[in-house]
């Protein structure tokens, strides 16, 4: 079943950035992965990937542009899958290029990104 990731334009007390500083935000929004969300992530068309899910009643995708993105940010930085996942669950700033605004939200396993 497809459902679109919006989570990432949603704020919350707890985003990762109201937590920081005012020049620490500033580096973040000065940064090479703020500027790949604004101008990568957020344009990905999550309803071109629809058709590769079942309209039955079965579980939901991970978010499309999520996993888009992260392969994406893994070719360019020269990644490994592994790499890749250690990058999402602990860089801030390739948090912050995923969309991903609380150290609590989950991007993908690994097994969904095999599967």
């Amino acid at each position: 079943m497809f459902r679109e990731n919006t989570t990432h334009l949603q704020t919350s007390f707890f985003d990762i950035e109201r937590q920081l500083s005012e020049s620490k935000r500033k580096k973040i929004r000065e940064s090479e992965e703020y500027n790949f969300y604004q101008l990568i992530f957020k344009k990905i068309k999550e309803e071109d990937f629809a058709v590769l899910y079942s309209e039955n009643g079965s579980r939901p995708n991970s978010a499309v542009n999520i996993m888009v993105s992260a392969i994406i940010l893994a070719y360019r930085k020269g990644w490994t899958i592994k790499e890749m996942l250690e990058q999402i669950d602990f860089n801030l700033l390739t948090r912050t290029a995923l969309g991903l605004n609380r150290m609590d939200d989950t991007s993908f396993c690994e097994a969904t990104f095999f599967n």
